[in-house]
């Protein structure tokens, strides 16, 4: 009976900890600059690429896509404002919803959009780590999305 108690406390201990230890992500938590890789999923295939994420202050999020299609020092272009909630999620177009996560210097980003720009439904899936070093950015090889 004393053994169950123990670790009965030992767990309410544990499980304070997390929660006090748990805090909301900000804008000012994710504000940066990362490198790392995108993978979106639609319904019928699959598309893999390389991404550079710039988070705003403002919140405004600027996305430059690299894949093998695209010419050599060009990107696909989006841009946005992130809406963050406290617990990572956000919304995401239209009916579209998003989460993400930040571990250090490691972002982690999911989103699920019903119905992408070219109809069909998409996630998409980034993971990528803040950079301090400085980038050139690509031009954007055509108009930017979401302005």
């Amino acid at each position: 009976m004393i053994r169950h108690r123990k670790y009965a406390l030992l767990i309410l201990i544990f499980a304070s900890t997390c929660i006090l230890n748990a805090r909301a992500v900000t804008i000012d938590d994710v504000v940066g600059v990362y490198i790392g890789h995108r993978t979106t999923a639609y319904p019928t295939w699959v598309e893999r690429g390389k991404e550079i994420t710039v988070i705003e202050a403002d919140g405004r999020v600027t996305n430059y896509l690299f894949f093998d299609w695209i010419p050599e020092g060009y990107a696909l272009v989006s841009s946005g404002y992130l809406e963050l909630n406290g617990d990572g999620s956000f919304p995401a177009g239209e009916g579209g919803s998003g989460s993400l996560t930040l571990h250090g210097r490691h972002l982690d980003v999911r989103v699920h959009f019903p119905a992408s720009l070219n109809g069909l439904e998409a996630t998409v899936h980034f993971q990528g780590h803040r950079t301090h070093k400085p980038i050139d950015l690509p031009l954007p090889w055509l108009p930017v999305l979401g302005e």
